[in-house]
């Protein structure tokens, strides 16, 4: 082997050596960069997305991402056009996100939280239905409290069956035991 020959093959060598370290630089940055990115951030560049979401055993939801607010997200079903509100805290897994990704909104407080959506949901008078771990719950919600909902499960606000008014809550709920909302369209 000429002495040409074998200074190409080692710069070659080098080439490729400085490639590969380059290469591994961008990955180990990109990783860095992705590691600082909240799944807030992943759910706002996915929007208008198909996502399946996973909650607690049974609570499934498929739909296009509609909302994405401080603390839950919004799914429209296909099928029937329901809207379904689920806790970020109630989600186990998601499957369809992307990874690209929309950084935080310069005006945050346009961003409503769960207890400011249910509460329009109460003023609009809309049929719901709760579920939680231990039952899901179909009514209107009577009240919307710092920390919990009240649900009454007379849907045409008539009196039920005990006599008593439908503004009286037939069951609360913590908002911390909410897994899903569904609101009927």
């Amino acid at each position: 082997m000429s002495l040409e020959r074998m200074f190409e093959d080692l710069e070659g060598r080098l080439a490729h050596l400085e490639a590969q370290q380059m290469r591994a630089t961008a990955e180990d940055l990109a990783r860095g960069e992705r590691a600082q990115v909240p799944l807030v951030d992943r759910l706002r560049g996915a929007m208008g997305a198909r996502l399946v979401v996973h909650g607690e055993p049974g609570v499934v939801v498929d739909g296009r991402l509609a909302d994405v607010g401080d603390g839950w997200i919004g799914l429209v079903e296909n099928a029937t056009a329901a809207r379904n509100l689920v806790p970020l805290g109630a989600i186990t897994h998601i499957e369809g996100l992307a990874a690209r990704v929309r950084p935080e909104d310069p005006a945050p407080l346009g961003r409503q939280n769960l207890r400011q959506v249910l509460r329009d949901i109460s003023r609009d008078r809309s049929v719901v239905r709760v579920a939680t771990r231990a039952a899901v719950i179909t009514g209107r919600i009577a009240g919307v409290g710092g920390d919990a909902i009240d649900l009454s499960r007379s849907p045409t606000g008539e009196r039920g069956a005990t006599g008593r008014s439908a503004a009286i809550a037939d069951v609360t709920v913590p908002l911390g035991a909410i897994l899903l909302v569904t609101v009927s369209v």
